[in-house]
């Protein structure tokens, strides 16, 4: 998928037609439909349905529809300035290595939710998503447990406490998924304390 993809989608979306599309893109409809059926065809979903009077989004395009908006509306946010096809950009090298980053992630993440949202979770941007999304909530879990720790640990006995900080240190070093059940054994054992 490319951005001028979801630019042309957004475009017919808007104008509820493909030749109006085309012809405020000032390119030809042959074009501009192989585009569409193209994105179509990569997200595998029918985001427009079709009659005599022009175009309508599914709920697939509705969902693209607000998703690439706010990704266009984001890269227009960051100083990004379009000028006869050239992309200009006001800043340093790093600052546009960071754009492209946080460009492709946006991207990804519309991705992935995209296909969430239809229920397919087998392209490698929702798996990526998916795992990144379990870890991150992992991670959380184990912050939350450890505060708790630290609060109930405060009324234990100075050998339980002892006890406590051991394991927290050996914790330290796990990654979060191990930890994680170790620690909340460790708060429902101080929690009995």
């Amino acid at each position: 998928m490319e951005l001028r993809q979801l630019e042309y989608f957004v475009r017919i979306a808007d104008t509820g037609s493909i030749n109006e599309a085309a012809r405020k893109l000032n390119m030809s409809q042959p074009p501009l439909s192989y585009s569409l059926r193209q994105l179509e065809g990569e997200l595998g979903a029918e985001l427009f349905t079709r009659s005599a009077k022009g175009v309508e989004l599914t709920a697939a395009g509705r969902l693209l529809y607000e998703r690439a908006e706010n990704l266009l509306d984001t890269i227009q946010d960051e100083c990004f300035e379009f000028k006869g096809g050239g992309t200009y950009l006001s800043a340093n090298a790093k600052w546009v290595y960071d754009m492209v980053c946080i460009v492709h992630d946006i991207l990804c993440d519309t991705i992935a939710t995209f296909y969430l949202t239809i229920g397919d979770d087998s392209n490698n941007d929702a798996k990526y998503y998916l795992k990144n999304a379990q870890y991150a909530e992992t991670v959380l879990k184990c912050e939350e447990t450890l505060n708790r720790i630290r609060d109930v640990e405060q009324s234990l006995p100075e050998d339980r406490r002892r006890r406590v900080l051991e394991i927290r240190k050996k914790v330290d070093d796990m990654k979060d998924e191990d930890a994680l059940p170790i620690l909340e054994s460790l708060l429902k054992e101080a929690r009995n304390g």
